[in-house]
């Protein structure tokens, strides 16, 4: 049984349109709850880091390095801000598709600046996919520059 046919049981006074509405609300829930987890993995990847320098400061190198990939981490973090960026784009656009004539200069420029909002938070997500991807190409052949540079001739 999906979602709407539960709500009409429990709303059975509830219209087609409020029916939609509810969707719409638990479907936005869990969007959140995704970008939540999102800001959880960062939390993370920040947390080994600071491990990964606790671990270098006390001599432990073999233990920092492996804490120290975190691009895994932050790369399923960001997609699924992506995901959910995504999502509250066009959540947006079918509010303002949802305008009707009578709707006032009020509710459209809340509406012009919802999509605008969220054309910036799926820009700064995706440029920040874009730098983890750059990021995670070039780590290895930096490393391995500057291994091949350390090594006597």
């Amino acid at each position: 049984m999906d979602a709407m046919q539960e709500d009409s049981q429990r709303c059975p006074e509830a219209t087609a349109q409020q029916l939609q509405d509810l969707n719409s609300l638990g479907t936005t829930e869990g969007f959140l709850l995704v970008l939540l987890v999102s800001g959880l993995l960062s939390f993370f990847a920040t947390g080994r880091q600071r491990e990964a320098i606790c671990c270098q400061i006390a001599g432990k190198a073999k233990k920092a390095e492996e804490l120290a990939n975190v691009i895994p981490i932050r790369c399923a973090g960001t997609a699924l801000a992506i995901g959910s960026a995504g999502y509250f784009l066009t959540l947006a656009l079918r509010g303002r598709a949802q305008l009707g004539s009578d709707a006032s200069d009020v509710a459209r420029c809340s509406a012009e600046l919802s999509i605008l909002e969220a054309i910036l938070v799926l820009g700064a997500t995706v440029v920040r996919m874009t730098n983890l991807t750059v990021s995670r190409q070039l780590s290895p052949q930096s490393t391995a520059v500057i291994t091949e540079e350390q090594e006597p001739a």
